[in-house]
């Protein structure tokens, strides 16, 4: 072998131990890469199911001290779900007015005696969140352990800095707002209350029920109604629970009815959906004429000019489902609606119709404002119904007993057929009045209808009479 062929032999061998090196680096290389992708997934896994355990593999991992310092406080008398904690203050608040905050009388910071956490407990919820932020000082949920390790020891400077910080950082803190909203409620600041209030309910408005309460707190506090209502002017999300939680909410009757009429002229006045709780309230609490001006006050013009004795009695609008107007309800067996008059599609009639079998039928009701007098009303229907019994109208006291009833209506009626009932309303306890179209069923076999029936053109009118009503 030549000089020269061996040289290059010998150079063919020592070039390949580089490339080996360096092939088994990339090895190396790779596997620590994978080992380390495989621990880092390992660790985010354990931080959420086992974070003790994450802590064993990452000693600072942020989401297991979390995680540790949230399930550590989730014993303590502190993390009441955000419910819990916002009803009893909305108690504590009807009962006696919204108070001053709730620290000891001699600022000593204890912590709370029905906390079933102890200051050493505490300490380690603060170390513990503290530690966290090291690794990832933009944790809401560290800032908001935190707060409450401060809020617990009722230091609720410290506690209202981290509480705030924690809100700022995340609109999910909810523990942080509704503390917020506690402390501000307390300290009448109503304006941030309002604030804290409305990002809670955006994000859960499950919280209404325990909110609403304190919203009604502010509706009634001297001078700061028009807050709440520049609020609702806006239409957030939550106002139709609102307005539908707020009769139950407050003490004065009349307070649901200013913030009403203060959003009735807006691009988004309330709807009947929207009163018929107030309504319903006032009625169950006898305030029965401050129910029929508050639904008059939401009549539009040309129906308002239309109301009597009885309204839309001849269905020409279609009714609200308040009381003071037609209020019914399709069930199993029967279809009620507003519908086209037979033979004249551009008038409109009340329509019933009884399916085969036993039916279920819900009265046809209105609620009427009749003064002591003697009255006539008259009406027409047509129809087809077959049963052992058929409807009528009843005219009672509202709460109670009847005070007149129309006659039995079954059989065939091809062509509109008039009715008429005369009654008096009495002297004494009969302000209010409930006309109601019932099937009059004596037993369950006797609710086996079938067929259909149309009314129409119903009116009360007064009847002259020389008689003064008992």
């Amino acid at each position: 072998m030549s000089t020269e062929t061996k040289n290059t032999a010998q150079e063919g061998r020592g070039g390949g131990r580089p490339n080996v090196l360096r092939a088994a680096f990339l090895v190396v290389l790779a596997l620590v890469l994978v080992g380390l992708v495989t621990r880092h997934s390992l660790v985010a896994y354990l931080a959420d199911v086992a974070p003790r355990s994450a802590l064993a593999l990452d000693p600072q991992n942020p989401v297991a001290l979390v995680n540790i310092a949230d399930q550590e406080v989730g014993r303590s008398f502190a993390k009441q779900a955000e419910e819990t904690r916002l009803e009893a203050l909305a108690k504590s608040a009807a009962a006696s007015g919204v108070t001053a905050g709730t620290e000891n009388a001699d600022g000593s910071g204890d912590i709370q005696q029905d906390d079933p956490l102890g200051r050493d407990a505490w300490a380690k919820v603060r170390e513990n969140a503290s530690r966290a932020l090291q690794r990832d000082p933009l944790n809401a949920r560290a800032l908001r352990l935190i707060g409450q390790a401060a809020a617990a020891e009722h230091d609720n400077a410290n506690a209202s800095k981290f509480m705030a910080a924690a809100a700022k950082l995340s609109k999910r803190e909810r523990i942080a707002y509704a503390w917020l909203l506690e402390q501000a409620v307390r300290q009448k600041d109503f304006g941030n209350a309002l604030d804290y209030a409305d990002i809670l309910l955006r994000v859960r408005p499950q919280l209404i029920a325990p909110i609403a309460p304190l919203l009604g707190q502010i509706a009634e506090a001297p001078g700061k109604e028009n807050i709440l209502v520049d609020y609702l002017r806006s239409s957030p999300p939550w106002r139709s629970s609102f307005l539908s939680y707020l009769p139950r909410s407050i003490r004065d009757a009349r307070t649901p009815l200013k913030i009403l009429l203060q959003l009735r002229d807006t691009q988004d006045p309330p709807t009947a959906r929207d009163l018929r709780p107030y309504i319903d309230l006032l009625i169950k609490n006898r305030f029965i004429e401050l129910a029929y001006y508050t639904w008059l006050q939401f009549l539009p013009p040309d129906q308002l000019s239309k109301a009597g004795f009885l309204f839309n009695g001849s269905f020409e609008t279609e009714p609200a489902g308040l009381p003071f107007d037609w209020t019914y309800t399709s069930a199993s067996g029967v279809t009620i609606e507003r519908a086209p008059k037979p033979g004249l599609t551009d008038q409109r009639a009340l329509y019933i119709e009884f399916g085969q079998g036993r039916v279920d039928f819900k009265p046809v009701t209105q609620i009427t404002m009749l003064g002591p007098n003697r009255y006539r009303m008259t009406g027409v229907y047509r129809g087809e119904l077959i049963g052992p019994r058929g409807l009528r109208w009843r005219i009672e006291c509202l709460g109670g007993s009847p005070i007149a009833e129309g006659d039995l209506v079954t059989g065939i009626a091809k062509d509109w057929s008039s009715f008429s009932i005369e009654f008096t309303v009495p002297q004494d306890n009969c302000r209010a009045q409930r006309l109601s179209l019932i099937l009059d069923a004596r037993m369950a076999s006797e609710r086996f209808v079938s067929g259909f029936i149309w009314y129409d053109e119903l009116t009360i009118a007064t009847v002259k009479t020389d008689t003064v009503p008992k």
